[in-house]
């Protein structure tokens, strides 16, 4: 292993818990952590066994999912959660954070559930940059065609549908449906990304999306913080205020926080070339000095 990356593993691991007790408590960094190393296995083999992966993993996740929504329907889920929604909408941060420290598995067990479906989406990702997928011909145009119809077209309307269809679809609405959306909002975003400039420079909108994916770590901790602040009972309380506008509210504060990112991730980068988390996390594995760095190499 890289020697630089072996030194800076527990800066990473100390930037994850952090996130984790002080800003969100369903931080799924560390999902894809354990992820990733599952996956930088996996990418080495061939294509037909990358497929089989993708298949084995994605039927193990709808199994899970389906295990779960059977056990869901018929009983009231939201029994379970009265605790722990008066903790998001009443308590104060230091009563969140003492309950992410308490009840540090209970928060965590999601992370375990996503594995398979994580797998399954890092493969898929795998899979479809080496088909050209992302690439401006023909069959990339297909793919995406492909992409945009199964996520925009289908999954997109019945996500909307279980949205509405009560607690009981929960797994459904939040963990097998939106995975499919946003294959198809890759496949949107690729296309219009791929579309010629229709002038000399790039549009604001373009500009500002470029801008977020190059400070994405960044752009994440501080929607959550955001996205904290509004929802919260310690901050303006909205998701317990706008309960019975659900799911347009959340759109739109989504709207409005990517709408605050944009132009701030852009200003940061006249300035330096990441992102503020980004600078850290690259300090936290190279030799603060350049002769040492030429020395570690």
């Amino acid at each position: 292993m890289d020697r630089r990356l072996d030194r800076g593993q527990p800066g990473r691991v100390a930037a994850v818990v952090l996130h984790f007790l002080l800003v969100f408590e369903f931080d799924i960094l560390m999902g894809y952590a354990v992820v990733s190393v599952i996956v930088a296995y996996l990418v080495r083999l061939r294509d037909r066994a990358v497929d089989r992966w993708i298949a084995a993993m994605a039927a193990l996740h709808v199994l899970m999912v389906a295990v779960g929504t059977l056990r869901l329907i018929g009983t009231d889920p939201r029994a379970d959660f009265d605790g722990r929604t008066t903790l998001f909408t009443r308590g104060s941060w230091a009563d969140q954070v003492e309950a992410r420290i308490h009840d540090w598995v209970a928060y965590r067990t999601e992370s375990i559930f996503i594995v398979p479906m994580c797998v399954a989406l890092f493969l898929v990702g795998v899979r479809l940059l080496r088909a050209g997928a992302f690439e401006d011909t023909p069959a990339g145009a297909r793919l995406r065609r492909i992409l945009m119809i199964a996520g925009l077209c289908v999954a997109a309307p019945l996500n909307l549908l279980t949205t509405y269809a009560g607690p009981s679809w929960f797994l459904v609405n939040r963990y097998l449906l939106p995975p499919i959306v946003a294959l198809g909002l890759l496949g949107l975003i690729t296309t219009l990304a791929l579309r010629p400039l229709t002038r000399a420079e790039p549009g604001a909108m373009r500009r500002g999306l470029t801008a977020v994916g190059r400070t994405c770590l960044s752009c994440y901790v501080f929607q959550n913080l955001v996205a904290s602040a509004l929802c919260y009972g310690w901050g303006l309380g909205l998701a317990a205020s706008l309960a019975d506008l659900r799911p347009w509210w959340t759109l739109a504060a989504w709207a409005g926080i990517c709408a605050i990112s944009m132009p701030l991730a852009a200003g940061w980068l006249r300035r330096f070339d990441r992102g503020p988390l980004e600078l850290l996390w690259r300090r936290a594995y190279r030799p603060p000095h350049p002769a040492l760095e030429a020395a570690d190499r």
